[in-house]
C-alpha cells in the first residue's frame, strides 16, 4: 500500500467545507450512539454480515468524478440492504459503519486523511439511518421476509 494521503489536509479546506464535515461527524457520531442496537439476537447472522460488508467494501469501483484524489462506490450495499431486512436497521447502521471504514482503510492506494475516514462512516450511518425510518415507516418487517409487502417498504 503506498503512504500517499488522498484529497486535502483538514487545514487546506475551505472553513464552510470544515464546518460542513464536522457537522455530517457529529450528526453520525449522536445517530450511532442513539441508535447503537442493546442486543444481538442474532450474533452469528450479524457477524457473517459485518464480515461480507467489509469484504465487499474492499471491491471498488473507481468514479471519475475525482476533484482532489480518487472517489470509489463499494458493491458492500448488498450486505447492507440484507442486514436491514434480516436484523433491522440499528444493526444494519453498524454493518453500514464497518463497511465504510472497511472502504476506506483496507486494500486502498494510498492512505485517506483521518477526517475522510470519519466523514465517511458518518455519511453512511445517516443514511442507513434515514434507510431503515423509510423502510420501517413503509411497514417493513424485520427477520421474515414477506415478499407481499416487501416492494413498497424496500423501494421506498
Amino acid at each position: 500500500m503506498s503512504t500517499t494521503t488522498h484529497g486535502l489536509s483538514w487545514s487546506a479546506l475551505p472553513k464552510a467545507a470544515q464546518l460542513y464535515v464536522a457537522a455530517v461527524i457529529a450528526a453520525g457520531i449522536y445517530v450511532t450512539g442513539v441508535f447503537f442496537p442493546a442486543t444481538y439476537p442474532e450474533p452469528i447472522l450479524f457477524v457473517f454480515l459485518l464480515v461480507v460488508s467489509c469484504v465487499t467494501s474492499t471491491w471498488k469501483v473507481t468514479l471519475p468524478i475525482s476533484v482532489a484524489g480518487e472517489s470509489t462506490l463499494s458493491v458492500s450495499y448488498a450486505a447492507h440492504i440484507m442486514a436491514l431486512l434480516l436484523l433491522g436497521p440499528r444493526h444494519a447502521l453498524i454493518i453500514a459503519m464497518a463497511g465504510a471504514w472497511a472502504q476506506c482503510t483496507l486494500n486502498v492506494k494510498g492512505r485517506y486523511p483521518a477526517y475522510c475516514t470519519v466523514f465517511s462512516m458518518a455519511g453512511e450511518v445517516l443514511t442507513m439511518a434515514a434507510t431503515g425510518l423509510a423502510y420501517v415507516s413503509l411497514g417493513g418487517s424485520i427477520g421474515a421476509i414477506n415478499l407481499d409487502a416487501l416492494p413498497k417498504p424496500l423501494v421506498g
